[in-house]
């Protein structure tokens, strides 16, 4: 690299400020739970249940009501729904071999999140990998959404883990769950997994999960900036070689690229134009993405001689107008400062 490359990406930076829209962090969601998901394990447990179907609707719709108290923190509601549809259950017989397991995808991972926000993290990690198993009773019997509901309860193992500082444990665990999207690699976590049945499932929700795993993953690892690329290789290593089938795919895929990249020996000048083009070109979804690559670009040039007031002004501004958390926005902020050395700083005053 030299001075008139540095003054090029600078330059384009400074024309990005005036493209890009200032924003806040956007709202947190599972994408497992949208349509695509749910109408499809709804019509299917419809066939089978038949004329079962209004029980296990009410006994899913409780579950879920005790989950959305668990998650509004009132602790003590969520626990009485629950023993209230565990006593309900008790008294409603049903002749469907499948239907206690039906109510189990619902129940586990619910009941595992009041116990994760009660600190029982022995037992929310006993209930989630049990669910893992229920699942693969189910989708062995056609119920073949479910392994993405499996692939869900790999993140929320994942969670648990980094909630406990377990760093390492969960970036595996996020590696085993994309890498089995794309590549077809089994978890080593529960058995019967099976690639066929994401297969039968549209394109788009492998998609949606892997944007889900992904950017909350990249978001966590913003505050481990020290450990970063150690945590990067375990949940994100090597995945360069895998086919995209949507914009956001191709998106992922690039980004994989490109940080990996930022960890070889040399960057080429190639990788720093297609660093600026994803600022340019992805969208707000992907902004998590851009600051992790903002990240390696800075770092980039302050090891080569090139971090400058000039650039750190730039990157600021970048960073104001990306649509992260203001626990993300500080922290970068604060790295870009330390960043800059002292002789440099007082240089600019």
């Amino acid at each position: 690299m030299n001075r008139f490359v540095y003054t090029t990406l600078l330059q384009e930076m400074q024309e990005l400020l005036s493209e890009v829209e200032s924003g806040t962090s956007s709202t947190k969601r599972d994408l497992i739970h949208d349509n695509i998901y749910a109408d499809t394990l709804t019509q299917l447990a419809k066939n089978y249940a038949a004329t079962q179907w209004r029980s296990l609707s009410y006994l899913w719709t409780r579950y879920e009501k005790g989950l959305a108290e668990a998650r509004n923190g009132q602790f003590q509601v969520s626990q009485r729904i629950f023993d209230e549809v565990q006593h309900y259950r008790h008294h409603t017989p049903t002749d469907l071999s499948l239907f206690p397991y039906l109510v189990e995808v619902s129940a586990l991972p619910a009941i595992a999140y009041l116990r994760y926000k009660q600190k029982n993290y022995a037992e929310a990690e006993t209930m989630l990998v049990s669910a893992i198993g229920n699942d693969a009773l189910l989708t062995a019997q056609g119920f073949y959404i479910l392994e993405y509901h499996r692939i869900q309860q790999l993140h929320n193992l994942a969670r648990l883990y980094f909630s406990q500082q377990r760093l390492e444990e969960a970036a595996g665990v996020i590696g085993q769950a994309l890498r089995f999207m794309v590549y077809g690699h089994i978890p080593t976590l529960g058995d019967q997994w099976a690639e066929n049945y994401l297969r039968q499932a549209p394109v788009q929700l492998r998609s949606d999960m892997l944007l889900q795993l992904s950017s909350e993953t990249v978001s966590i690892f913003l505050n481990y900036l020290s450990t970063e690329r150690e945590l990067f290789e375990i949940a994100f290593k090597n995945l360069t070689f895998w086919e995209p089938a949507t914009p956001d795919e191709r998106a992922m895929l690039e980004w994989f690229e490109l940080k990996e990249a930022f960890y070889a020996p040399e960057v080429s000048e190639d990788i720093l134009q297609r660093t600026v083009s994803f600022f340019k070109n992805q969208p707000t979804h992907f902004d998590i993405y851009k600051l992790a690559l903002l990240v390696e670009l800075t770092k980039h040039l302050s090891q080569g001689g090139f971090y400058d007031t000039h650039w750190q002004s730039t990157a600021e501004q970048f960073v104001n107008k990306l649509k992260v958390s203001s626990r993300q926005r500080a922290s970068c902020v604060l790295f870009f400062k330390n960043a800059l050395a002292p002789s440099e700083e007082l240089a600019s005053v």
